[in-house]
C-alpha cells in the first residue's frame, strides 16, 4: 500500500508522537543522505520501501494515519538533511515567480493603496511583489502596515513569518505563523501548512539555542 509524498505530508498534525529517533527514521534518513541529483520528493519516495511494506500490514486507517503523522514529524525533528531541504523549499516559494510581476497590476495596486481601497489586503499583495523583486526591507514595511491597519488578515501573517524566517528570526516567525493558524478556518490543507511550518521553526529555534550554548 504505497502512499505518495503529498499524502505523507498532509497527514502531519501537531500532536504527533515526540519520541527519540526511531530506527526506521534513521534508516530513511541514511538513505535520504545518499540520494543525488533528484528533488526532495523523489529523494524521500526512494527511501520509503521498508516503511510502505510495514504499514501495508495495517488494516486500520487510523493506525496508518498515525504512522504517517509520526514519520513526517520525526523526519523534520531528526533528519538534518531532510530539514535542510525543507527549509530551502520554504524559503524558495517566491523564486521563479518573476512572471507574476505584472507592471499593470503593480501600478493598479499602487493606485488602490493611494486611494485607501482594501488597504490592508493590497499592502500585503504589494509586499509579495517586493519579495519577488528581492526588496525584503520594503516588503516588511508594507506587511507591517497591513497588520497595523487590520490584524485579521490571514495572509499578512504568513508573509511576515516568511520574512522573519528569511532573516533568521525564528521565534518571531513562530509567533506570526501561530497568528496565521489562529485565523485559519477549517481547511485541512491550510492547517497542515500551519502545523508543519510551526514545527519546523520550533526545531530551528532549538538547534540555534543548542549551537549557541543553551541546553
Amino acid at each position: 500500500m504505497k502512499k505518495p509524498l503529498y499524502f505523507l505530508l498532509l497527514l502531519l498534525v501537531v500532536n504527533c508522537q515526540k519520541s527519540k529517533q526511531p530506527s526506521i527514521v534513521q534508516n530513511i534518513c541514511e538513505c535520504y543522505k545518499i540520494q543525488k541529483d533528484v528533488g526532495m520528493d523523489s529523494k524521500l519516495n526512494n527511501c520509503l520501501k521498508d516503511f510502505n511494506n510495514r504499514i501495508a500490514q495495517l488494516e486500520n486507517n487510523e493506525l496508518i494515519k498515525q504512522e504517517f503523522e509520526t514519520l513526517a514529524f520525526n523526519l523534520i525533528s531528526y533528519c538534518e538533511e531532510y530539514q535542510y531541504d525543507f527549509n530551502k523549499m520554504k524559503l524558495s516559494i517566491y523564486k521563479g515567480r518573476e512572471e507574476l510581476l505584472n507592471i499593470k497590476e503593480k501600478d493598479s495596486l499602487e493606485n488602490l493603496i493611494k486611494n485607501q481601497e482594501n488597504l490592508s489586503i493590497n499592502l500585503s499583495k504589494s509586499a509579495e511583489f517586493k519579495i519577488i523583486e528581492g526588496n525584503l526591507d520594503e516588503a516588511m514595511q508594507l506587511v507591517n502596515r497591513s497588520i497595523k491597519i487590520d490584524n485579521q488578515i490571514q495572509i499578512s501573517y504568513y508573509i511576515r513569518s516568511f520574512l522573519h524566517h528569511k532573516n533568521g528570526e525564528f521565534q518571531k516567525a513562530i509567533d506570526d505563523i501561530i497568528s496565521f493558524g489562529n485565523l485559519t478556518e477549517n481547511d485541512e490543507n491550510a492547517r497542515f501548512a500551519f502545523e508543519l511550518t510551526k514545527h519546523n521553526l520550533e526545531v530551528k529555534v532549538k538547534k540555534t539555542k543548542y549551537n549557541n550554548g543553551y541546553k
